[in-house]
């Protein structure tokens, strides 16, 4: 399974006073570059990593792509295009001025609203996804896990590559193991407040479900990593 790229398509069109194409031109597109990646980092409690497992990113929902309409366009969406709240409320009339800042993934901890979140659930990822299909709460209850706080890297740099993460940890603070299944993220925005799913995902890249498991004490850390090259 693949993961998502930036890639950019380029195109040169020549209209006439009716607006009727006359001619066009599409430039080459941008080259592929490294895969975006989420990892989990299993710790011991004494901060020994015990397994480390990486998967594909490649679920942005609806949401994500509606957002970045939002902002391009000056809050001019199509009504199929409006944005589906983590409640499955759908806001019909797009708010610009403060609904662009929906990126944000800061959180605090023990917040199940937004940020990265993890969960058991195993129905199919789909565009249309708006919450988490079986989300793991905070705590220490059989089941749950102990949700950090959410922190954002700042830009690494190496040669031509970019690089950013996002990280949010989970401790498990029962007796009983924990198997996470699908993890997403969960954007936000504190105007009302109103959050809304960005990106789910299920399976790694060769197409079998996520199955990390987290014993008692064992800490998860779920890292989300981007990438772009500014030479391609």
């Amino acid at each position: 399974m693949e993961s998502h790229k930036l890639s950019l398509d380029l195109q040169l069109i020549i209209r006439d006073e009716n607006m009727q194409t006359i001619s066009s031109l599409q430039l080459p597109r941008e080259v592929e570059v490294q895969d975006d990646y989420i990892e989990f980092l299993i710790k011991e409690a004494n901060g020994v990593i015990v397994q480390k497992e990486q998967v594909p990113f490649r679920s942005f929902t609806k949401n994500a792509m509606a957002f970045l309409d939002i902002g391009l366009s000056g809050g001019q969406l199509l009504s199929a295009d409006y944005v589906t709240q983590s409640n499955g409320t759908v806001l019909g009339t797009p708010r610009v001025n403060y609904e662009t800042s929906v990126w944000d993934a800061v959180t605090s901890a023990g917040s199940t609203n937004s940020g990265i979140l993890v969960g058991t659930g195993s129905a199919a990822a789909s565009a249309w996804n708006y919450k988490m299909a079986g989300l793991i709460t905070h705590g220490v209850g059989t089941g749950q896990l102990n949700y950090g706080t959410q922190t954002v890297d700042a830009v690494a740099i190496s040669g031509s590559l970019r690089r950013t993460s996002l990280r949010r940890t989970f401790v498990n603070g029962n007796a009983a193991s924990t198997t996470v299944t699908e993890v997403g993220l969960m954007g936000y925005q504190s105007y009302n407040p109103f959050y809304y799913l960005l990106a789910r995902d299920l399976l790694q890249y060769d197409g079998t479900a996520i199955n990390v498991t987290v014993a008692q004490n064992q800490t998860l850390e779920v890292v989300y990593n981007f990438y772009t090259d500014v030479n391609q």
